[in-house]
């Protein structure tokens, strides 16, 4: 199974779920957060292309990502996608794996959906005539197990959320049981790079951008204190916009 997952990454073009309708492909939603006790979840794929059909190909690894997972199952890992049509994929957990996994905190899974273009009834030049170019896509769906006891517990970005600048980078602490996602974050004179997965805060974790503060930190400019805000993107999908001003976080947007 291994072998066969780095297969599908070897082909196409990896992009983000979000960014998946560059090729015809849309996904919704890019997250699943599931619930501890539900018994499936489910996101949807949608073929927007007009003549082009799609064969849909779906694998399931843990946050390592190179690993096939035992958490959850599907009914088909392929699904035929005609042109202008939808398809929703559902999932479920197996009990007995996903009751071991940690208690007091998220655990992490990844859903792949891997899209092969066909040739339609609109679309049947051969491969040298009008300079077509087929691409696989391949997209990464976010899959969250939530333990009872962190969807019961208290929870506020303000109180979780952490963010501080030193001559060594920018530093953002995330206290919570949760995964947080970031949509953009950036200081006073610079917008922050997100590369790959840094927008994706793990469970009581700490991240450092070094270099990120820029010219103005507190250490050499007491009198311009460190200013830093970054968007949050809630269950939701909605974003909202936090700020720091010398360690201390609140909500300035949504």
């Amino acid at each position: 199974m291994r072998n066969y997952f780095l297969l599908l990454m070897g082909l196409g073009i990896f992009i983000s779920a979000a960014q998946a309708d560059m090729g015809g492909l849309s996904v919704s939603p890019t997250r699943i957060i599931y619930h501890a006790g539900d018994n499936s979840a489910e996101i949807t794929i949608f073929n927007g292309a007009m003549h082009t059909p799609y064969l849909i190909e779906l694998s399931l690894t843990d946050a390592g990502e190179s690993l096939a997972s035992g958490r959850y199952v599907m009914p088909s890992p392929v699904v035929p996608l005609p042109p202008q049509e939808r398809r929703v994929i559902r999932i479920g957990d197996i009990p007995d794996v996903t009751r071991a996994l940690p208690a007091d905190r998220e655990s992490l899974s990844y859903l792949w959906v891997r899209g092969v273009p066909g040739m339609g009834e609109g679309n049947q030049k051969g491969p040298d005539v009008g300079g077509e170019i087929h691409i696989a896509l391949t997209m990464k769906v976010k899959v969250i197990y939530r333990p009872n006891a962190v969807e019961k517990a208290s929870f506020s970005y303000p109180d979780v959320l952490t963010a501080t600048c030193d001559a060594a980078g920018l530093h953002m602490h995330n206290s919570s049981p949760r995964y947080i996602a970031l949509a953009y974050l950036k200081t006073r004179d610079n917008a922050v790079p997100l590369n790959n997965d840094e927008y994706l805060l793990s469970p009581f974790s700490d991240r450092v951008w070094r270099g990120a503060c820029g010219k103005h930190v507190i250490a050499r400019s007491g009198d311009r204190p460190d200013e830093i805000s970054w968007g949050v993107i809630k269950d939701s999908g909605q974003v909202i916009t936090l700020q720091s001003v010398s360690g201390r976080t609140s909500i300035t947007g949504a």
